[in-house]
């Protein structure tokens, strides 16, 4: 099944030493093939567990010269450290693999009994690649899949509310291994993992909802939760665990907690506290990072955000927190038909003649920041509406961050809204109602 082509036209050196690398890596354990002109497939043998793996050639090309190391993907580097079988989809091109070369290529393997060699089978991808890897799980019932930041579908008809990317408005999402939601319906389980502050990627989630599909919210991930998350050396250590343990959000979330023992992550929670006026968080966090990092940065912030903390007063719940917690209830709350003032109920610091109609206008433009930098988001500032069920109780039982300053109550406190917010909770109907209500205004 080798197959090396000659380079394709337009192809960068680079990229012709990646490919020529793969089908040398191969060898007599596996196979490489050329696809067409924007993928390739490269398996090499293993154990009984088998990961498959959707990957953009830059990402690959990007991660080699931030590490300094030969070229590896990210299969590839997974099955180093656990020995399982690898099987990597590249493309070249934002294409979300959405060819006939793909198409062909999983209905040969799935003719020829590929998957049901193995045991256990976990498909990875994020962004496009998230999509692809939800879209073509469906070759391997019972499987497991991990999807980051991934897009549902981008027909236009389904999708015309995501205008990040114009052009795929001429590709078509609706023939073979099309709906990606759809194509999980064999799926073993399937978590999809997001940033909530990212209208789109909350969006497309959502779409993904089934029983046995988790829905991961992760703050402060960024725009691309992936190479934030390589950045930090999280990346290969999530898919190891899936592979090695079998998917699961409490082990998950427990690896996203390293992302504290990372200086630019706890610079970009201070920024987001002082982004909210928080000064007593900021506090907080500069005092845990300058016991738990070297950063010399840490040490100055500690007293000068003491010092702004013992002169001004806690801030007031601004009147867009406030906007947004009534935005919250999803319009199903109004005075008439629960005979209370949703904004006197949850936002009690507003002035008396602000109402729900005027708050709703209040609702703000959110700036967005990639990589590491937050996302301003004022929703978990706001007090959380009831609701008739109880929230999902956190997956990991104990704080590691807790215990290791348990004398140190504030480096508890300072770490409370990014732990709530990472764990995997249920998705609640006021919040597909907010972003209904804002899209509609």
């Amino acid at each position: 099944m080798q197959h090396m082509p000659p380079p394709m036209a337009g192809e960068t050196a680079e990229l012709e030493d990646l490919y020529k690398h793969l089908q040398d890596q191969a060898g007599a354990e596996g196979f490489y093939e050329r696809l067409d002109d924007a993928h390739t497939a490269q398996f090499i043998d293993g154990g009984d567990t088998l990961l498959v793996s959707f990957e953009h050639a830059d990402q690959v090309l990007q991660h080699e010269r931030a590490a300094g190391q030969a070229v590896e993907t990210l299969g590839r580097r997974v099955q180093l450290r656990t020995g399982c079988a690898q099987l990597t989809l590249l493309t070249s091109d934002d294409t979300w693999f959405r060819a006939d070369g793909v198409y062909k290529f999983f209905d040969d393997l799935v003719d020829d009994g590929f998957f049901d060699e193995f045991g256990h089978v976990v498909f990875f991808g994020a962004g496009l690649a998230g999509y692809a890897a939800g879209a073509y799980s469906v070759v391997a019932s019972d499987c497991q899949a991990l999807l980051i930041q991934p897009q549902a579908t981008l027909t236009p008809q389904a999708a015309g509310w995501d205008r990040r990317f114009p052009q795929t408005r001429r590709m078509d999402f609706t023939q073979r291994y099309g709906y990606a939601p759809n194509m999980i319906e064999t799926a073993g389980y399937v978590v999809v993992a997001f940033d909530p502050a990212f209208d789109e990627d909350f969006m497309h989630a959502q779409l993904f909802d089934r029983d046995w599909v988790d829905l991961l919210r992760i703050r402060h991930l960024g725009e691309d939760g992936a190479a934030a998350l390589d950045r930090l050396g999280l990346l290969d250590t999530i898919v190891e665990n899936a592979v090695n343990e079998g998917l699961s959000t409490a082990a998950l979330v427990q690896t996203l907690r390293k992302r504290r023992e990372s200086p630019a992550y706890l610079h970009a929670v201070m920024d987001h506290a002082e982004a909210m006026g928080r000064t007593g968080m900021m506090a907080k966090t500069a005092n845990f990072a300058r016991q738990h990092s070297d950063d010399p940065r840490f040490a100055a912030l500690v007293l000068d955000t003491e010092e702004q903390g013992a002169a001004q007063p806690a801030p007031i719940p601004s009147a867009t927190s406030a906007a947004i917690a009534v935005l919250a209830v999803g319009g199903a709350l109004t005075k008439a038909e629960t005979g209370k003032d949703p904004v006197a109920d949850y936002a009690p610091d507003l002035a008396p003649e602000t109402t729900f109609e005027t708050a709703s206008e209040l609702a703000p433009v959110r700036t967005e920041d990639t990589g590491l930098e937050i996302t301003d988001d004022p929703v978990p500032e706001a007090a959380e509406p009831t609701s008739a069920e109880p929230p999902a109780e956190d997956p990991v039982a104990e704080d590691p961050v807790a215990e290791a300053v348990q004398e140190d109550t504030s480096a508890e406190d300072q770490t409370e809204d990014d732990d709530a917010s990472m764990m995997a909770q249920p998705f609640q109907p006021w919040d597909s109602f907010a972003l209904a209500r804002n899209r509609a205004a």
